[in-house]
């Protein structure tokens, strides 16, 4: 399944229909697996917290993305990679940016179904669940390199976002931190960044998520990974 992941991503990935059904394409090809070969339930994937919980750790973690990015854009300025230029050419369609919502809810939904929810169940179910969390942080991460920017710093900041969303996953029960987190990621950088550099930023903001969510974790008492 994630060759046929990485295959889907070499795809023409703007174009309008195709950068669609590649997601969706994984979406239906995880639940064919989990369900029908791997006896992974809905609850072992992340996906059936209660109700209120889940939509609390939703929100939390597109709140930590959106002062990510904030934090992102105030580090590129001072590095020189970001210029005010940059914000003063942007002219917001509201239109365009339904549309650009619409696409990261479903690639933030159906990425962290495919590593943080499928894969880690399934190394979890074999006894390896931390081994699970490296695999799926370097898929996830080896995934990006058709980004304009791709290099080695690009890979490490990939890579730490996949233990960060793992992180999550581990410490809440859920997925609903990490789709959120995600979601808001993508959005607010293809919305209001540049697609080229940052990759070094990136690492401080990773770095200040860590902490952030240690200290929130240990505050909720929540301060050990979810079984």
């Amino acid at each position: 399944m994630f060759g046929l992941a990485l295959l889907l991503n070499t795809l023409p990935f703007w174009k309008s229909a195709t950068k669609y059904v590649v997601h969706i394409g994984i979406i239906l090809t995880i639940w064919v697996c989990a369900r029908f070969l791997d006896k992974i339930t809905l609850r072992e994937l992340g996906l059936i917290p209660a109700p209120q919980k889940g939509f609390a750790q939703f929100l939390l973690g597109g709140a930590l993305a959106m002062a990510g990015t904030a934090l992102l854009g105030i580090l590129m300025a001072v590095t020189g990679e970001l210029s005010t230029s940059h914000f003063a050419a942007l002219r917001p369609v509201p239109a365009q940016m339904l549309g650009t919502m619409l696409f990261c809810i479903l690639v933030g939904f159906a990425e962290e179904l495919l590593f943080r929810g499928y894969l880690i169940a399934l190394w979890r179910k074999h006894g390896r669940l931390y081994a699970g969390v490296v695999v799926s942080a370097i898929i996830f991460s080896a995934m990006h390199f058709l980004n304009p920017s791709y290099n080695a710093a690009a890979f490490a900041a990939a890579f730490l976002f996949g233990l960060l969303y793992a992180y999550m996953v581990l410490m809440s029960g859920n997925l609903w931190m990490p789709i959120g987190h995600h979601i808001f990621w993508n959005f607010c950088q293809m919305s209001f960044l540049p697609e080229q550099g940052g990759e070094l930023a990136a690492l401080i903001v990773m770095g200040a998520s860590f902490l952030i969510l240690h200290v929130y974790f240990r505050l909720s008492g929540t301060g050990r990974v979810a079984g």
